[in-house]
């Protein structure tokens, strides 16, 4: 039997869904061959087929890069005062250090010294 209409192959493709058996069985139930299965199936589902909206949104380059140089403050600030939270306290004898964990060069220099008096 030819299928010639679309929904005459609509109907088909539609028991092909359900079907249990293999593509072979179907297609010699149905007096058809596999291929033109495949192909009405590819030819229907194209047609079926919704293309997706295309829009665009306008990026202001400018915004967006301030908007990333803020992010980076914000997280140098975030670093800066949760460094602050912490104190490194050195004791030798009757001497006592007592710096901000921030202070990185101060740190540098004492254990510098240090080091060279040890």
């Amino acid at each position: 039997m030819k299928y010639k209409t679309k929904e005459d192959w609509d109907s088909i493709l539609e028991e092909f869904k359900d079907y249990k058996g293999t593509v072979k069985e179907f297609c010699k139930l149905k007096k058809i061959s596999s291929s033109c299965l495949y192909k009405n199936k590819k030819v229907i589902n194209t047609d079926n087929k919704i293309e997706p909206e295309i829009s665009f949104t306008k990026i202001d380059l400018k915004e967006e890069k301030q908007n990333k140089e803020n992010k980076l403050e914000k997280l140098d600030t975030d670093e800066r005062q949760s460094s602050r939270l912490y104190t490194i306290k050195i004791k030798i004898g009757k001497a006592r250090i007592i710096l901000d964990s921030s202070d990185k060069n101060a740190i540098s220099h004492i254990v510098k010294e240090l080091s060279l008096i040890c």
